[in-house]
């Protein structure tokens, strides 16, 4: 080992212990040859990566919470206010 060169680091291999590579290939053969006769699924969604969907969520999450939080704002307002008349009432009944 010299004093300019250093050792290359050990490539990462990741293999999934729940996959069923034979099913995969099947399937990909058997979309394939759909594909080349013209036979795609007309209600076939095409496939799109699960953040896709997972930001979607957040996003319609953040809104909602967002309609929360106005209805709410609006609800302590509307207590303070009523708190207030009845105290100006009570004040001046007093």
């Amino acid at each position: 080992m010299s004093l300019l060169k250093q050792p290359r680091p050990r490539g990462f291999r990741h293999e999934f212990i729940y996959v069923d590579e034979r099913k995969e290939r099947l399937r990909n053969i058997e979309r394939r040859a759909e594909e080349a006769l013209g036979q795609v699924a007309e209600n076939e969604s095409p496939c799109l990566p699960m953040g896709i969907f997972r930001s979607e969520s957040r996003l319609a999450r953040k809104e909602r919470m967002g309609l929360l939080r106005r209805q709410t704002l609006l609800n302590l307002s509307l207590i303070l206010f009523l708190l207030l008349l009845l105290m100006a009432l009570l004040f001046y009944f007093m």
